[in-house]
Parts: structure tokens; sequence; C-alpha cells
């Protein structure tokens, strides 16, 4: 009888902490807060309180992220060869390690430069600083896609 009473107590417990924490997850999403780790340029300001805590340019990172991207809208660079001018900038992703060419790939195809996000397939309108405007962003989509087709 114990042991079933503090199965329910338990069981309760859980479906109590999934609802809790989708409410809270829904609440960052309505205030255009990103509840994920912040990509390349980008860092997690945890010196807020839980809840209230959001994406912020990274001190460095930021400047030369968008040094990165100016390269990219020429179409002069394969995604390799920018690969290759993050590392020498000295970029480093959020993990301390060096972009690799998959990943340069998805910062190239992320609309989190341009002040959106996307959270469980939505794309939601962020509060972050964008270091693209969407015309930047959808140029160097047609780019990437013409590279990919030759």
């Amino acid at each position: 009888l114990i042991m079933s009473l503090e199965g329910g107590l338990a069981n309760r417990f859980i479906r109590d902490l999934r609802r809790d924490t989708k409410r809270g997850l829904e609440s960052k999403l309505k205030k255009g807060q990103a509840p994920i780790l912040a990509p390349v340029g980008y860092i997690n300001n945890t010196h807020k309180r839980q809840g209230e805590r959001d994406i912020v340019p990274h001190s460095i990172y930021f400047s030369l992220m968008r040094k990165v991207f100016d390269h990219a809208l020429t179409g002069n660079f394969s995604v390799m060869e920018l690969c290759r001018k993050a590392n020498n900038l000295g970029i480093k992703t959020a993990r301390g390690e060096k972009i690799s060419k998959t990943q340069m790939h998805r910062v190239l195809t992320n609309p989190f430069y341009t002040g959106k996000f996307q959270y469980a397939g939505n794309l939601y309108e962020g509060i972050h600083k964008p270091i693209l405007t969407d015309d930047e962003f959808d140029l160097l989509q047609d780019i990437l896609d013409r590279k990919s087709v030759v």
C-alpha cells in the first residue's frame, strides 16, 4: 500500500514538473527569448535569474562573425574557406572548439543571425541583436544554393 502511494506521488510530481516546464518554455518563447544554447557569436547570459536569462552578443566573436558573413556575402568563398577564415580569426564555439565545416554550414543557414530563432519546428521573433538583415540572409541562402548546384 505504501509503495503504491509513493509511486502515485512520484508520478504526479513528474506530471506537474512537465507541465510547469512546458509553461516556462512557452513564456520564454512569447517573450522572444530563445531557450537554446547560444550559437557562435553569441553567449548565454547566465548573470540573470532563472527564467529571465537571454542570449547576448559575445564581446569578441560577434564582430568577427560579421566579418565572416561579409566574406560569405561576396559569394567568392566556399564553406570550407569560410571555416578556415573563422578559425584563423580565433572564433570558437560555445564549447570552446574550432568551427567545423558542418558547423559553418549550420551557421550560414541559421535564421538566428537575423533576430529570429527556431524551436520545436517553429520560427519565432527573438529579442537578441541580429548580425544580418533579412535581405542579407536571403542573399546568403541564394549564394549557398548556387554553390550546391554547381
